[in-house]
């Protein structure tokens, strides 16, 4: 189609393409479930706002140190939490309410 026409032109900017699309999927909380077929924006272009799937969305992409970066967020979109979230606010509150607690292990050696 027209993106892999753009790109062979332009393969430098494969990388960016790919990080874009790549950023929107987690972004969208779907990963490879969301096919990056279906992401079109224009090729080369390092800010964009745009809607897909009934959302919208926010993408920056800049290279910094010769790696490509790029970031998408949506407005709205929450953090889920996930079993180990009340495990991990567990563990932070027994660490605060006791000075007992404490990280590590200890062993004892009998070097006889």
């Amino acid at each position: 189609g027209e993106e892999l026409e753009n790109l062979r032109a332009n393969p430098e900017l494969a990388i960016q393409t790919w990080t874009a699309k790549e950023s929107l999927q987690k972004a969208m909380r779907l990963g490879m479930n969301f096919n990056p077929r279906k992401i079109e924006f224009p090729i080369g272009v390092k800010k964009l706002n745009f809607s897909i799937e009934n959302s919208n969305f926010q993408l920056v992409s800049w290279t910094h140190k010769d790696s490509h970066i790029s970031l998408t967020w949506g407005e709205g979109i929450g953090y889920d939490s996930v079993p180990e979230d009340e495990l991990l606010e567990q563990t932070r509150f027994a660490m605060k309410s006791s000075s007992d607690w404490g990280v590590g292990c200890k062993t004892t050696r009998n070097n006889s």
